[in-house]
């Protein structure tokens, strides 16, 4: 079952840029997303830097671990 979405006080529903969402990493409507490419995904990581994101690993699991026999 979906979750109702949020309104705002005057009971509009809330919108991504209400919501503090970037508008480089908003949802996009099926017809302006493309295929799903290497480029594609690159470019959105580029995005992503530049904006200061970071990606943090937080761990290894135990099958990294393990040595080759």
């Amino acid at each position: 079952m979906a979750r109702p979405r949020k309104t705002t006080p005057d009971g509009v529903p809330a919108t991504d840029a209400s919501r503090g969402a970037s508008r480089a990493f908003a949802r996009r409507s099926a017809g302006d997303r493309g295929a799903l490419t290497h480029d594609v995904i690159a470019a959105d990581l580029d995005t992503f830097r530049q904006a200061g994101g970071t990606i943090e690993v937080l761990g290894t699991t135990l099958s990294w671990r393990k040595k080759a026999v």
